[in-house]
């Protein structure tokens, strides 16, 4: 198996999805910590809303 280098265009595009895939986990993880700080707000009674 030979070693191909990238393309700009195709490192571009790389670290574009890993740039995105990066937001969407840190979302993902500031959404659960604000539902869970409502949770223990509401003493656990948190009806969850579904997407």
């Amino acid at each position: 198996m030979t070693n191909k280098r990238r393309t700009n265009d195709e490192q571009k595009t790389v670290r574009a999805a890993r740039a995105d895939k990066e937001k969407t986990n840190k979302r993902r993880r500031n959404d659960e910590q604000k539902t869970n700080k409502e949770r223990r707000k509401s003493g656990g009674k948190l009806k969850l809303k579904w997407r």
